[in-house]
């Protein structure tokens, strides 16, 4: 499956996690349990979080983080809370292809 960015990847493993019912419940227990500094990092709704992204129904999860906050929250505090195994998951990155002008025998 293509993905564009970090965030589409965050969403889409807690939506493959979630998937799963008994995964789905320990995710539901963890709701408005886990708090950064200034916002609920697993929420029943999106009012409160900078970039909410819809897990589920009635879940939600804060994405307004770089990358490497990402990653760890990830998998620090939603993943392996509810002991889901991401071993297994890999990311490709593949660069697009460059495009070059042609203009007057000059690329």
């Amino acid at each position: 499956m293509e993905i564009r960015t970090w965030r589409e990847a965050y969403t889409l493993i807690l939506q493959r996690c979630a998937a799963i019912p008994v995964k789905h419940d320990a995710l539901m227990f963890l709701r408005n349990k886990i708090i950064g500094r200034k916002r609920t990092f697993l929420s029943d709704k999106a009012d409160g979080m900078d970039f909410p992204v819809r897990i589920s129904d009635g879940l939600f999860a804060e994405a307004d983080f770089d990358t490497e906050w990402l990653i760890r929250v990830l998998i620090t505090e939603l993943l392996s809370p509810v002991r889901y195994d991401y071993s297994n998951i890999t990311v490709t990155v593949v660069t697009g292809k460059k495009r070059y002008t042609h203009a007057s025998g000059i690329m």
